[in-house]
C-alpha cells in the first residue's frame, strides 16, 4: 500500500480465533454451508432464534472450509492500532501459495 504521495505504508495484521460465520449466520445458503436459512429470508415479525453448533461434530466440521471464515484480528499501521474482523479469500491461481486454479485449496 502507499499513501497519497506514493510513500510506502506497511500494515501488519495479527489474527486470533476464527469465526465460522457461514455456520448459523446465513452465509452460503444454497451452497451447503447453512442449510437453515440465508440472508434476506423473511422469518416473520419479531422472529428470533438461537442455535448451538458442536464444531467437533464431523457433520458440522466438514462444512467449515467452504464459506466465510473470518478472524478476530489486530492491525497496526504507522503506529495506529485497530481491532476488527479480518476477511480474506484466495480465488484462482496463486503460484506462491501453490493454488493452481479456482478449485485448489490449502494443503
Amino acid at each position: 500500500m502507499s499513501d497519497v504521495r506514493g510513500n510506502p505504508l506497511l500494515m501488519e495484521v495479527e489474527t486470533f480465533n476464527s469465526v465460522v460465520l457461514h455456520i448459523g449466520a446465513g452465509y452460503g445458503a444454497g451452497y451447503g454451508a447453512d442449510r437453515e436459512w440465508g440472508h434476506g429470508v423473511w422469518k416473520g415479525r419479531n422472529w428470533s432464534n438461537d442455535v448451538v453448533y458442536d464444531m467437533t461434530d464431523p457433520s458440522i466440521a466438514r462444512r467449515t472450509p467452504f464459506g466465510a471464515v473470518d478472524y478476530v484480528a489486530r492491525a497496526t499501521l504507522d503506529g495506529a492500532e485497530g481491532w476488527g474482523m479480518f476477511e480474506h479469500a484466495t480465488v484462482g491461481r496463486h503460484e506462491p501459495s501453490g493454488f493452481a486454479d479456482v478449485r485448489a485449496v490449502a494443503p
